[in-house]
């Protein structure tokens, strides 16, 4: 026995040893990551992830509300509440507003209570509604704590403003303002109003005594201001009336007394209570200070001004890098100002400088692709650069600017030297765009031209194809804008095949056809013709298989119960592949590089899964889940899915506008799980 024990012994002391001296120094850095560059935790199967979820909306940030403290910042985005911690950018709390979008918040003055327009009160520290509060339902966009915090008013589309008791819930009264002009002297300003007609804005005098109110009636073009007693609900005085036309604003100083009117040809401070005006030359103001003495105003097209709110004087600029305007919000103190798009950046009042949490502000990402060689992704976004990043860190390499701030796209050549950058009209997406032709490796431009949509570069880098016109597209020499092809009785173009030799694009009939692109003949159509004459179910999540063979496409970005269609390109036929019988909708498609396996990106209000299927026999061979959480998916993931040349990496672009990187070498092949990809050893299920 003692005998065994020690050839046991001495056996163990022999495989030591060999592991000792064999160890390979990579092995003890094949660890499984846990969290991306900034430290924030990544779903399972993933190995890194671009940009960064600190400060980004699903959407586009709406209405915003600092804790009293300054510490917490609550965004509204479509029917969600984010709740950030504004020293980290960290998202503290994510919740459903009890609302389908919400317009308009407001923050107690203890910071106990959220109001959320049509979604009633909610506890600020758990993002929990509170039971006992029934009312303020419905389409909610002006709300108000009094100073006192006892009392909440809040107004909408019915021309209503409800008073309610914050402690008990109780609905304290009812104010019905006028807004037919029928009261007061109208006074004739420039003023566009949307088709919304109702309580637009409330503001608590200093003392809880009286609520200002500014409700609208668009029809006739009317805006009135009116004050009133908050005990009894009566009208203080008379009612002022404007008379709108054409492009003006109207913006309330805290305290409500007076109102700033602006239009095309002038800016002027009213008071309400005595009808007196006083110019003030500031640009377009978007919010004030808390205190009322500063004015945040356009001052350029990617500046703004901090004014002093009773001379107009700069006080400091402000660098806001895009032509469109913010969402604004100060901190109670006034020593910080929040703005955001999709992006929430915070900015030092005194100094005018970014303070990123981060350090430097990630981009957003609307578009992304790999490179040939694997190891590097690029991408687009709204700000017009080309981004190039590092796929095993998520780190960016490069970036250069290749066209103007708008809605920019991007198409790469096969061999990844020659990118198309088209940007447009940023709110519409339409209209003349530019597009320029880049050489990715060296970042200078090669041909720039102006076209009546945006482009799609074929993957010899040589052909440009454009919607020129309804029901007509054009095939232009990328490097000359020399007219090749003219194809007739189309859509717009979605994509070239990988061999550059078809391009797929909508039918005019609401079908998908394939175009021959050196005879420009037709030469397959896929999909029944639609009858209705408008509102036909469009193509999107469209991926065409590198062989040729296979077409993965979802009819107005929604999934039929259980089935997902891919044409057989070949046959003209579907192909039915079996994803269960759960409900939900595609956003993502795409092919492994081998054509065998179709990756899908599946959604619905319970998670968001990733889920690889055998193209020949239906199969489905593993998924890995994104999110999982009643809050976590939602409408309209972005569609870009792409996989990296060898098979092993798959991107996917995220909702807030980062990208996770998978390792999908199991996923795809489970008989390849000795596939290591670096900074992950083995596979993801």
């Amino acid at each position: 026995m003692q005998r065994i024990l020690v050839c046991l012994l001495v056996l163990v002391i022999g495989v030591l040893a060999w592991r000792i001296a064999f160890h390979h120094p990579a092995d003890s850095e094949d660890k499984i990551p846990i969290a991306d560059q900034y430290g924030d935790p990544l779903p399972a199967g993933a190995v890194a992830r671009i940009g960064t979820t600190r400060l980004r909306s699903f959407w586009r940030t709406e209405p915003m509300v600092f804790s009293p403290d300054g510490k917490v910042l609550i965004t509204g985005d479509e029917e969600f509440l984010h709740f950030w911690d504004t020293a980290t950018g960290k998202e503290i709390r994510l919740c459903r507003a009890n609302v389908q979008q919400v317009g308009s918040l407001a923050m107690s003055p203890d910071g106990k209570y959220l109001a959320v327009g049509g979604g009633g009160i909610l506890d600020a520290s758990t993002g929990k509604s509170l039971p006992y509060f029934k009312g303020q339902i419905g389409n909610t966009r002006a709300l108000a704590f009094s100073p006192d915090g006892k009392i909440l008013a809040s107004g909408g589309f019915a021309n209503t403003i409800n008073l309610w008791e914050v402690a008990s819930g109780n609905q304290l009264g009812q104010i019905l303002p006028a807004n037919d002009g029928s009261r007061g002297t109208p006074i004739e300003l420039q003023v566009r109003f949307n088709r919304a007609s109702g309580v637009d804005q409330l503001h608590f005098s200093a003392d809880n005594q009286t609520l200002y109110s500014c409700n609208r009636d668009p029809d006739n073009g009317i805006c009135t201001f009116q004050a009133w007693n908050v005990k009894t609900r009566k009208l203080i005085g008379q009612p002022t009336t404007y008379l709108g036309k054409d492009n003006s604003t109207f913006l309330f100083f805290p305290g409500g007394r007076h109102v700033l009117l602006q239009d095309s040809n002038q800016s002027v401070v009213l008071n309400l209570e005595s009808g007196q005006q006083q110019p003030l030359a500031v640009g377009r103001a978007l919010a004030f200070s808390p205190d009322g003495r500063r004015v945040l105003a356009r001052a350029g097209d990617t500046q703004l001004s901090l004014c002093d709110a009773s001379t107009g004087n700069e006080l400091v600029r402000l660098a806001w890098p895009h032509s469109w305007l913010p969402q604004v919000a100060f901190t109670p103190d006034g020593n910080k100002v929040a703005m955001a798009g999709q992006a929430i950046g915070f900015w030092d009042t005194a100094t005018g400088k970014e303070l990123c949490p981060l350090g430097n502000q990630p981009p957003v990402i609307s578009q992304l692709a790999f490179l040939p060689d694997g190891k590097t992704l690029i991408s687009v976004g709204s700000e017009g650069y080309l981004h190039l990043w590092d796929a095993r860190t998520g780190k960016e390499s490069r970036r250069f600017q290749a066209n103007d701030e708008g809605t920019v796209s991007f198409s790469l050549s096969a061999d990844g030297k020659t990118a198309a950058v088209s940007s447009s009209n940023l709110v519409t997406g339409k209209g003349p765009t530019d597009v320029r032709l880049w050489d990715v490796a060296e970042g200078k431009e090669k041909n720039r031209t102006t076209l009546p949509s945006h482009a799609l570069l074929s993957p010899d880098g040589k052909t440009l194809a454009y919607q020129a016109r309804k029901g007509c597209v054009i095939l232009v020499d990328a490097m000359t804008d020399r007219i090749t092809q003219a194809i007739e009785k189309t859509g717009a173009p979605r994509m070239f095949s990988q061999d550059g030799k078809t391009l797929v694009t909508d039918g005019e009939d609401g079908t998908l056809c394939l175009w021959e692109i050196t005879t420009g003949k037709l030469w397959r159509r896929l999909g029944q013709p639609q009858q209705r004459e408008v509102f036909r179910d469009s193509p999107s999540c469209m991926s065409i298989s590198p062989d040729g063979k296979f077409l993965a496409v979802v009819w107005s970005g929604h999934l039929k119960p259980g089935t997902l269609h891919v044409w057989d390109v070949l046959a003209g036929e579907p192909v039915e592949i079996s994803c269960g019988t759960g409900s939900g909708w595609v956003s993502g498609t795409c092919f492994t590089p081998d054509s065998k396996v179709l990756i899908v990106r599946m959604e619905n209000y319970e998670a968001v899964t990733i889920r690889a299927f055998d193209v020949k026999h239906g199969d489905e061979l593993g998924e890995l889940t994104e999110y999982k959480s009643d809050t976590a998916s939602i409408r309209g993931h972005r569609e870009n899915l792409v996989i990296s040349p060898d098979g092993r990496l798959l991107a996917s672009l995220q909702r807030d506008g980062s990208a996770v990187l998978w390792d999908v070498s199991q996923l795809v092949a489970p008989a390849f799980s000795s596939m290591v990809v670096p900074g992950r050893q083995g596979g993801a299920r």
